[in-house]
């Protein structure tokens, strides 16, 4: 049987904050903040780490999960998230017909991960890129969980910026799963300037659709969640005053994060723990600043 979980969603584009929100909400009693989880089956076969710096299997928090789960198991997990999880299309993302098998194997691979957190609320910063689009509908209606929607958004140029450099999998030493972009497209030249700079474009280009589609994605799941359960925040409004935010988030989902503001207040130091993916701020302490007065 599923445990009842009330899972706090951070939708929005990736380089936008979610794991610096991630763990903020994280720092306090009752709620567990989790990273990008809709790709911890991914992570288990490519044999990765958690951000404690453990292999899953050794994690504090993630062995009980991983330790009975066989490697032909993950492989049907990781196959049926990625299915479901992902966008239907670009013009239709939040469409999918899916069948009582499907939602069942869905249910099974989702009950392994949420029944070994024992906390009531958990943070899934999953977003909604191309490969988590559908993820927070179908926590709610598959799962039958609570869900309220962050829709974290940072400037786009702030992004692109942050694009520019590469892909996070790279910088952290991870196979980088995805085709290079422009030679997707197949662009080629013999211009040594052009080859020398082609993965930085096609980054920029990727990072450009991916950020209108992901915000685009979004914004939608506020009229599929309804405003009691959606919430949109700038990463610019959570670095002036995250303390003021988090209140926002309290009244709004009606959610204790009293401890993450006193750790805020105090020294603003919260530790790295237990986080899936993300980017390199998880593999340290996450230090934020207090606000301006």
């Amino acid at each position: 049987m599923i445990e009842n979980k009330t899972v706090i969603y951070i939708a929005g584009y990736g380089r936008s904050g979610s794991t610096l929100l991630d763990a903020i909400l994280g720092g306090s009693e009752g709620v567990t903040n989790t990273g990008e989880l809709g790709s911890i089956f991914d992570e288990l076969l490519e044999g990765n780490a958690c951000s404690c710096g453990y292999c899953y299997e050794t994690c504090e928090r993630w062995s009980l999960f991983s330790a009975g789960i066989s490697e032909a198991d993950l492989v049907r997990f990781r196959d049926i998230t990625r299915y479901i999880d992902s966008r239907h299309s670009l013009l239709r993302p939040h469409l999918k017909v899916l069948s009582a098998g499907q939602k069942e194997l869905y249910r099974q691979a989702i009950g392994y991960v949420f029944n070994t957190i024992s906390s009531p609320v958990v943070v899934d910063s999953t977003k909604t890129a191309q490969n988590g689009s559908f993820r927070p509908i179908a926590l709610r209606d598959i799962l039958g969980f609570d869900v309220k929607v962050i829709h974290l958004k940072r400037g786009f140029t702030s992004v692109l910026k942050s694009v520019s450099k590469g892909s996070n999998r790279k910088m952290l030493g991870k196979k980088d799963i995805r085709v290079k972009f422009l030679a997707q497209l197949g662009f080629q030249s013999k211009d040594p300037f052009f080859e020398n700079n082609k993965n930085a474009l096609g980054n920029m280009f990727r990072g450009a659709a991916g950020y209108f589609f992901a915000n685009r994605e979004a914004a939608r799941l506020k009229s599929i969640f309804g405003d009691e359960n959606f919430l949109r925040l700038d990463y610019e409004t959570l670095l002036k005053n995250p303390i003021a935010v988090l209140s926002s988030i309290e009244e709004k989902f009606n959610v204790s994060l009293s401890d993450s503001k006193q750790v805020i207040s105090d020294h603003g130091v919260f530790e790295r723990g237990h986080i899936v993916g993300g980017n390199r701020m998880a593999q340290q302490d996450i230090i934020v600043r207090r606000p301006y007065r």
